[in-house]
């Protein structure tokens, strides 16, 4: 099943496809684990995008940014972590989260219900990740309509709702 989600924070955002979205979250989570010691709220916001990521929420995967970002301190933190992610990724293929961090964690909040680790082609994941710094750092242009985020870049969709909601 290949669902699409929409991403948004302080008001604007993008769609873009669930695997992507989920490949990026669990990289996230895989990156910041070593952090979770340092910042209380981490953890938690960590387990949510564990859970989005693994669960398979079809057409409904959010990092819900709005909540799970709320200090400037966590959204450089996340800034940080998806440059590094960026830097890592190999020139194409295939990038997955299937880290020890990122099994752990997922095993533990998906609580014995089926989960998996996503991945998704590393074109997307890095568009994706490029998109949301994007996102958080204020950069994505205002469009009238909304951004859909694939693997060759950002493309507008005229006349769509700029969010779902």
């Amino acid at each position: 099943m290949v669902g699409t989600s929409f991403v948004e924070y302080n008001g604007h955002g993008f769609w873009t496809r669930d695997a992507a979205l989920e490949t990026v979250l669990g990289l996230l989570v895989e990156q910041l684990q070593p952090l979770s010691g340092r910042d209380e709220r981490l953890g938690p916001v960590l387990d949510y995008w564990a859970r989005q990521a693994a669960a398979g929420f079809a057409g409904c995967v959010s990092p819900d940014l709005d909540e799970s970002l709320p200090s400037p301190i966590l959204r450089s933190m996340v800034v940080a972590a998806l440059r590094d992610i960026l830097a890592a990724l190999p020139a194409s293929g295939l990038a997955e989260a299937g880290g020890p961090e990122f099994r752990q964690r997922a095993g533990r909040v998906c609580a014995g219900a089926p989960w998996r680790s996503p991945s998704a082609l590393v074109a997307w994941v890095s568009e994706v990740a490029s998109a949301l710094i994007d996102l958080l750092e204020g950069n994505l242009p205002a469009t009238a309509g909304s951004w859909f985020i694939d693997g060759e870049g950002r493309h507008h969709l005229p006349g769509s709702e700029a969010s779902p909601r």
